[in-house]
């Protein structure tokens, strides 16, 4: 956020706690201390889950969502084994338990990792049954694809 849209919502939340502290026959510095609290984590929740957003998509005023980039969206709606294409051309699949916020820096986390390899024409996985997470950086990173899975594909992986 900019310094004036931070000024901006810092007024509102003064002016909404103001209002709330007013309104309650209680001791006012801790009233605003708790009212504070309590809204600055249900505002940090409603942003940091697109809920806000959603509401305004489903009305129609805005197309936006509340994340960053379509990067951090997609992987934060996304809950799905991930393959990374790596610029060498090697392809490594597992679940993100982690991953950057820009895709030019920082490191993805993978949980139950398995290199893809080209046999023979067909496609074969290569366990690394020894490995609990792996650390991919993001710079070396080319293309991320989110798998779906279905009866049909998973009978395909199956044969592979």
């Amino acid at each position: 956020k900019s310094e004036f849209e931070a000024v901006v919502f810092a007024l509102i939340y003064t002016v909404i706690i103001n209002a709330l502290v007013k309104s309650l026959p209680f001791n006012e510095a801790l009233c605003s201390v708790v009212f504070a609290m309590i809204l600055g984590f249900l505002w940090a929740f409603l942003y940091n889950n697109d809920i806000i957003h959603t509401l305004l998509r489903l009305l129609r005023i805005t197309k936006k969502t509340s994340y960053p980039s379509e990067w951090y969206g997609t992987f934060s709606a996304t809950e799905t084994y991930i393959v990374l294409e790596l610029k060498d051309e090697r392809r490594i699949m597992g679940y993100p338990l982690e991953w950057p916020n820009n895709p030019q820096q920082g490191h993805f986390v993978l949980e139950n990792a398995e290199w893809l390899i080209d046999k023979d024409g067909k496609s074969a996985t290569i366990p690394l049954p020894t490995v609990s997470k792996i650390l991919i950086d993001a710079a070396n990173v080319e293309m991320v694809e989110f798998i779906k899975f279905d009866d049909k594909l998973e009978g395909a992986q199956n044969e592979c």
